[in-house]
């Protein structure tokens, strides 16, 4: 873990492997039909708690883990101390995520750029050229795309949490009325989870020093964070 030295002067830290990451198991025949929901995500983390006899903690969840963090705050609010999103996907769904994993269309479409990545590459040089998104996209989703392995865990991870969706609006009223310490990391330069979603979320949570900008793009594990991580940690305690 790249902030652990970091996390560890602090807290005592717990992480755990994204579906489908690491070690991590998931069954093959859940991940089309009959994937994970909610209550099963909050059944899986509550047996967590009791095994470690945890009864108040923090979390911290980078890119589509904030997804995740915000599901389980929805839960387990009352047992919240603070809450770290680093680039969160859950504050606002991504069209193409969603039209990917809950659209029969867009199943099928990705189905088919897993077997033959080619045509996707050239409309994305096409979209490119037209400025209808930016290089820093057209480059993120490549690098995401550009080998079959890639392509089958976009897909694999997609379609497992199709039905893990947070609402933001109750996320924020749940992170309010707990007063629970809420700090947002966005990189500056980030244009697939940008920050003025964090901007948006911090005046939802009306926490208004809750929003920070680092000078870094998706990719947040860098020393600027560091740093940053350092002097919050120092508030959330």
């Amino acid at each position: 873990m790249f902030f652990r030295e970091e996390l560890e002067s602090r807290f005592t830290v717990y992480s755990f492997n994204f579906f489908h990451h690491g070690n991590s198991a998931y069954p093959e025949s859940r991940i089309e039909k009959n994937t994970i929901r909610k209550e099963e995500l909050y059944d899986l983390f509550a047996e967590f708690l009791r095994q470690e006899n945890i009864s108040r903690f923090s979390m911290m969840g980078y890119s589509m883990g904030g997804k995740i963090s915000l599901e389980l705050l929805h839960h387990f609010h009352k047992q919240m101390d603070a809450i770290f999103l680093m680039a969160p996907d859950g504050i606002k769904t991504n069209f193409w995520y969603r039209f990917t994993s809950r659209n029969k269309l867009g199943n099928a479409l990705y189905r088919r750029i897993l077997k033959n990545p080619e045509p996707f590459f050239r409309l994305l040089n096409l979209i490119r050229k037209l400025r209808l998104v930016s290089d820093k996209i057209a480059r993120f989703a490549k690098s995401n795309m550009d080998t079959a392995e890639k392509r089958e865990m976009v897909f694999k991870v997609w379609m497992t949490l199709r039905h893990i969706e947070p609402s933001a609006k109750k996320s924020a009223e749940l992170i309010r009325e707990n007063k629970i310490h809420c700090f947002l990391l966005f990189g500056k330069y980030d244009k697939v989870i940008v920050p003025k979603i964090g901007m948006w979320f911090s005046k939802k949570i009306a926490q208004p020093n809750s929003m920070h900008e680092v000078e870094c793009g998706h990719n947040m594990f860098n020393e600027r964070t560091k740093i940053l991580l350092q002097q919050l940690f120092e508030r959330a305690l």
